[in-house]
């Protein structure tokens, strides 16, 4: 038997993996018409407070896909971009084909292969199922927010992990871009993370983080000891 210690690795689904923002963006443009893309980040952004209110606001469990909407009807209405319901339900349905990041696409599999991978994330269950079959490393455990009946910054989605894996604090890294939401809510329990600051905000004071990188790319590499080659210099 082995005598190296476990590790998990598991990932926030919404903006670590999955390009929620630039799925949003796309679809104000496709489908509400939005052509200037000023105006659309304006939307995003406000769609992104609304959401974070109604989810605070939450006395009684609603499925993910009801909080996106009405977010983005008050987004809309707040920011003087009126979105009918029916084009407010197609851009809703789109949630079952988020796009996968870029960079967690080429690095998902040799993530995977440095410890046993997991999800945990706010999705309907058939649509964290439909992006998990579209991962290219299959998960070994997934955990909704609809199974446990809270969205983060609430602990008992990482809470869960810990228990059905049978996993302690020090056995798991969770890799997110959510500091709010997510991050801050593993530094309270106690387990170890990485932030991936894509948009390179840097890290929020009094939170600490293991590993501050601005892509997953750059987790892997750390992780397994690997540096991007350099190109010689030209003569």
């Amino acid at each position: 038997m082995s005598d190296r210690p476990r590790r998990v690795i598991a990932f926030g689904v919404l903006d670590t993996l999955a390009d929620l923002d630039g799925m949003l963006d796309a679809a104000l443009r496709d489908e509400a018409d939005l052509e200037h893309e000023a105006q659309r980040r304006r939307l995003i952004a406000a769609r992104e407070a609304a959401e974070r209110d109604l989810i605070e606001a939450l006395e009684d469990w609603r499925p993910y896909r009801e909080i996106f909407a009405e977010s983005l009807a008050q987004a809309a209405r707040r920011v003087g971009t009126p979105i009918g319901p029916a084009t407010i339900a197609r851009i809703t349905g789109r949630l079952g084909a988020l796009p996968v990041h870029p960079d967690a696409a080429a690095a998902l599999p040799g993530l995977a292969r440095l410890g046993e991978f997991a999800l945990a994330g706010s999705l309907d269950p058939d649509d964290l199922a439909a992006l998990a079959g579209r991962l290219p490393a299959a998960p070994a455990h997934v955990v909704g927010a609809a199974v446990v009946g809270a969205y983060p910054p609430e602990p008992d989605l990482l809470l869960a992990l810990l228990h059905e894996m049978e996993l302690d604090e020090d056995e798991l890294l969770f890799v997110s871009a959510r500091c709010e939401r997510e991050l801050f809510t593993a530094q309270d329990l106690g387990i170890e993370a990485a932030f991936i600051d894509r948009a390179r905000q840097g890290v929020p004071e009094d939170l600490e983080v293991r590993w501050h990188v601005p892509s997953l790319d750059a987790l892997f590499r750390r992780l397994s000891g690997r540096r991007r080659r350099r190109r010689a210099p030209r003569p």
